[in-house]
């Protein structure tokens, strides 16, 4: 077996984000091909994989996000409160951003009404999820910001000049701002 000494360790933070995007998309092919079938999971991935990705990889950030500060703030001791907080901040936006893939269960539940709503708004569910990962990404900035967390990472120190507090505010009101123009306009056009 070949032996690894010289080279560097993954960081947590980066093994958790990935390993997260990983799941979240294996869990996307597994519903569709039990819903249908392999084939229409990956047809649907191609025609939507622009959507896909970002969500997945936002997912991923901000599981990455989360870990790095999780693991600052117990080798600082930080209290329990701060990270249930921000834990269920990024919790809440996850589910927001998952709620598009009801549109391929409620066939089965036989309420073709709201399966025609969740089919003709797809789009917009998903410019949600995405946006719900952008706000999601913002408020664990904040905390991380607010708990001077340790950043090693040259990219994210200049990220974390700015203040976090103005900010995640911008990201929320522009975020919700592009959200309701996506579902004014397919309320329009279809």
């Amino acid at each position: 077996m070949a032996s690894f000494k010289g080279a560097k360790k993954i960081p947590l933070p980066l093994r958790a984000g990935l390993t997260a995007s990983l799941i979240l998309l294996f869990l996307f092919f597994t519903l569709l091909a039990l819903l249908n079938s392999l084939d229409a999971a990956l047809e649907r991935f191609a025609f939507r994989w622009y959507f896909y990705l970002p969500i997945a990889a936002g997912f991923g950030l901000q599981v990455g996000l989360f870990t790095l500060m999780r693991k600052s703030l117990k080798e600082n001791k930080a209290p329990t409160s701060t990270l249930v907080a921000t834990g269920g901040v990024s919790s809440g936006t996850m589910a927001l951003c998952c709620t598009h893939y009801i549109a391929n269960l409620i066939p089965f539940m036989a309420v073709s009404g709201i399966s025609i709503f969740f089919t003709k708004y797809e789009v917009p569910f998903l410019i949600m999820g995405i946006f719900s990962n952008v706000i999601g990404i913002s408020f664990i900035l904040f905390y991380i910001q607010k708990y001077n967390v340790l950043i090693k990472n040259r990219l994210m120190g200049q990220v974390m000049r700015l203040n976090m507090l103005k900010v995640r505010r911008t990201v929320v009101s522009l975020s919700a701002f592009i959200i309701l123009a996506f579902f004014l306009y397919y309320s329009m056009i279809f």
